[in-house]
């Protein structure tokens, strides 16, 4: 019966084909001159399997490397002619001469793959090596310090065994691969660094953009009543209504201005909570009050069911009724005229939660990871349709933690509205007396 024809792997174009009388030093100068010639990573370690099989004179040649999404070694560059296809392999710890390297983080070699007793209860393994027809194999790790990143091999189909200086020779080839593993690795932090920075300065312009419009925006309106009530004679109606804009807009500017001064107290650990024995009702009956002027501009329906029985907490009164003003002014701001709000207060557990539930405009499943980042909005232009520097739920997020709660968010998606939910621990049978904490950065 005809032997399987055999699968070719490709060559470097760094590499000359095999010559078996030169010297090894002068192979290794020629690999390393060519691995430092390139800065593609498959590139270099292709090279650096098809040298294996010339410094070594085998048959065939192969590395494995560590996935880092799953952890798992796998074969990714091969060099001779094979008989199997290149499939996706999996070199298990344990399991045949790599798992056994994976192991002991030594060298192993065979003189005898197929009846060798270190691999007779591996049957998948002596059917992949049966196969090959190998008959003698090497293999040597590849180390970035104490970790190992990847496995060298040779083999042959031949009974000629592997010596100490192919060892050494492999050991060499398998630290030029290191080298390359590490240097894609350090190049591929500093890219990735790098995107970072630039997506840090390009969220800093942003912000800054939103800052100064969020600022103009309400000083426009102040000024401008101001100019018409000093330089015009205006109706009693005109001049209150004059008056109520002017004020308004002079409250909305201090709002932002102390919550830019909160999230900056909280980042340096000096915003300071009056800790306290709450009961939670009057808190979100309190925020209910201050939001229905604009839930009643947008024609929206504010329902609240709120558990009396729900238990207090311990914490700031002042600073619980930011976070659920917070969360009913982003509820507002993102429902449509005619839509629905849903606050509840209920018991949970250990804990005591409040969930604030909108018809709005919902949340893409790629933004829900973010909401609670500062600074993060679904439309960060100066033109959006919101406003708001998109710090309100930071706030939410970094107040309700410092009273040792959670903030949640989900959402079924865009168009499908939202639910935030905070959950703060009720307070334990016996609580040491505390007047202030001290908020951690």
């Amino acid at each position: 019966m005809a032997a399987p024809a055999p699968h070719r792997s490709r060559r470097s174009p760094a590499l000359r084909p095999r010559q078996r009388a030169r010297p090894v030093a002068t192979l290794l100068g020629e690999l390393a001159r060519s691995i430092n010639a390139s800065l593609d990573l498959d590139t270099i370690l292709q090279t650096v399997a098809e040298g294996a099989r010339e410094l070594c004179r085998s048959d065939l040649s192969a590395i494995a490397l560590l996935d880092p999404e799953t952890g798992t070694m796998v074969f990714r560059h091969r060099a001779g002619d094979r008989f199997q296809d290149g499939e996706r392999r999996v070199v298990l710890p344990g399991r045949g001469a790599g798992g056994l390297v994976l192991e002991s983080g030594k060298a192993v070699r065979s003189d005898d793959a197929p009846h060798d007793p270190r691999f007779a209860d591996d049957a998948g393994y002596l059917a992949a090596v049966a196969g090959e027809r190998i008959v003698t194999l090497m293999v040597v790790p590849i180390q970035i310090g104490t970790r190992i990143e990847g496995l060298l091999y040779v083999d042959n189909r031949t009974a000629r065994p592997f010596s100490d200086r192919d060892e050494a020779t492999l050991r060499q080839l398998a630290d030029h691969a290191a080298i390359a593993l590490r240097n894609a690795q350090l190049l591929a932090r500093e890219q990735q660094a790098r995107e970072e920075a630039e997506a840090a300065n390009r969220m800093k312009d942003e912000f800054l953009a939103m800052l100064s419009h969020e600022l103009r925006t309400p000083l426009n309106a102040v000024l401008g009543w101001a100019v018409t009530l000093r330089t015009a004679k205006l109706e009693d109606d005109t001049a209150a209504h004059a008056l109520e804009v002017i004020e308004r807009n002079a409250r909305a500017q201090s709002q932002l201005i102390e919550d830019l001064l909160d999230i900056s107290r909280i980042a340096t650990g000096k915003l300071r909570l009056d800790v306290r024995l709450v009961d939670l009702g009057p808190v979100v009956e309190a925020a209910l009050d201050a939001v229905r002027p604009a839930a009643r501009a947008k024609s929206i329906e504010l329902a609240a069911k709120l558990d009396p029985s729900a238990g207090p907490v311990y914490g700031d009164p002042d600073r619980l009724q930011q976070v659920v003003w917070n969360l009913l002014i982003n509820a507002i701001k993102f429902t449509g005229a005619g839509g629905t709000i849903d606050v509840s207060l209920v018991r949970d557990g250990d804990n005591v939660q409040i969930a604030i539930a909108d018809t709005g405009q919902g949340i893409a499943p790629d933004l829900l990871p973010f909401v609670f980042d500062r600074f993060r909005q679904a439309d960060s232009s100066s033109t959006r349709s919101q406003g708001g520097l998109g710090i309100g739920l930071a706030l939410v997020k970094n107040l309700t933690e410092l009273h040792g709660g959670t903030a949640e968010v989900e959402s079924p998606g865009v168009g499908r509205g939202a639910t935030f939910r905070i959950r703060l621990p009720q307070p334990d049978p016996v609580v040491p007396s505390m007047a202030e904490r001290s908020a951690d950065a």
